[in-house]
């Protein structure tokens, strides 16, 4: 009875609760539009702006994310001159086009037409990237090889996402690779194969030592040297950026004044009273 009558304020929303939220977590803003429709999924042109018929149903969301997916774009069909296939490379800032607040993502099911588009408004101090590269059927689990190019240093995103902040010229979107995961299959085991790539696939780790700034590969028990440009040749998985201010503040560095737009409640003041 006493702990229902003491009036209990509302949080805040997306207020970070623990570590991983506070490094990890941003903000996407989700726009839905619906519409019944007679059209399929491989019928819908994204390009074409329809306006002949009106959108029935509208709505803004914004939700936290602890981490981004990017989609891959699917193998070509089509082999080389020796009868093998192409493993196609595409630069990151391709994928990074889902989340600019122009790209629209379209899907009919039950004969409901669902247009959506996502929009970065908060950016983490630490950002996270899952690259997706497996796919399931009603048969068998495929992988994408396709190489993703991406920078290891100096990953500029203040033209990818729209930020809503009233000091733009604060808000750090540079971000450096810290870690990156990648997934590896044995030679020979392919769609040919017919099995499951994530049952006998390996896992290796990049890491980046922030005094001495050398990366190191590590698989299991193993730890070897290596060096930036042969990371962004691997099939990555995950890879974790930093941005500038929190890589600068972890290799010693002297950190700069920016806008991690990491927010915290402060606690109240107290009074220690002193006996006399």
């Amino acid at each position: 009875i006493i702990s229902n009558s003491v009036p209990q304020t509302k949080k805040p929303k997306f207020l970070p609760t623990t570590i991983i939220h506070a490094i990890f977590q941003g903000k996407l803003r989700i726009e839905t539009m619906s519409r019944r429709t007679n059209l399929t999924s491989a019928s819908i042109d994204t390009n074409k702006k329809d306006c002949e018929e009106a959108w029935e149903q509208t709505s803004v969301k914004e939700i936290p994310f602890l981490c981004l997916a990017l989609d891959i774009p699917p193998m070509p069909l089509f082999k080389d001159s020796r009868g093998g296939n192409i493993i196609p490379q595409i630069p990151l800032f391709d994928l990074l086009t889902k989340y600019n607040g122009v790209k629209f993502f379209d899907s009919v099911k039950a004969g409901i037409q669902t247009r959506c588009r996502f929009t970065i408004t908060k950016l983490p101090p630490y950002l996270i990237f899952h690259l997706k590269r497996f796919s399931k059927n009603n048969f068998t689990a495929e992988k994408n090889p396709t190489i993703v190019n991406f920078p290891v240093k100096n990953l500029q995103l203040n033209d990818h996402f729209a930020f809503e902040s009233p000091f733009p010229s604060l808000i750090d979107t540079k971000f450096n690779l810290v870690s990156n995961v990648c997934h590896d299959l044995p030679a020979g085991l392919g769609k040919e194969a017919q099995q499951d790539p994530l049952q006998y696939g390996t896992y290796r780790v990049h890491l980046r030592h922030p005094a001495s700034d050398q990366w190191y590969e590590i698989q299991d028990l193993h730890v070897a040297e290596t060096i930036p440009q042969l990371i962004s040749l691997s099939e990555s998985l995950f890879s974790i950026y930093a941005s500038s201010s929190s890589s600068s503040s972890t290799s010693g560095e002297p950190e700069k004044k920016t806008d991690r737009h990491v927010s915290f409640t402060p606690l109240p003041p107290t009074t220690v009273k002193r006996a006399a």
